[in-house]
């Protein structure tokens, strides 16, 4: 394997790449991740109830953009759903796929941490 270090030493963007890799294998293997994608197997194999499923998230995350009446329209979209909301296999999925979330946003957070990037021009 070649040399992954850089100028005088400094790792490369190969490198860097390779130890993404390696941390997206981590990941992969955590149990959260593996309960993740085993509860959305499960919810695959009943079609109509991850079909519902999505079609709710969708219009969740439409409802995103509204300025006014957020909580109104998201209480109305739970209502509207609420029947598939509690289904089990529903619950435990969405249970899982919030776990995985806050997990890659602790990771995401860890890795922007470290690197500085101005964006002062944003203000």
């Amino acid at each position: 394997m070649p040399d992954q270090k850089g100028r005088e030493g400094m790792p490369d963007v190969e490198h860097v790449l390779q130890m993404t890799k390696e941390l997206n294998e981590s990941i992969c293997q955590t149990e959260d991740y593996l309960r993740y994608q085993d509860s959305l197997n499960r919810l695959r194999d009943r079609r109509e109830v991850y079909e519902k499923l999505n079609e709710y998230r969708r219009k969740n995350l439409r409802l995103n953009d509204l300025e006014e009446g957020y909580e109104e329209a998201v209480d109305a979209l739970y209502n509207e759903y609420i029947d598939i909301l509690n289904i089990p296999e529903v619950m435990d999925f969405m249970s899982w796929e919030t776990r995985v979330n806050r997990m890659l946003r602790r990771v995401f957070n860890c890795i922007a941490e470290g690197v500085y990037i101005d964006i002062s021009y944003m203000d």
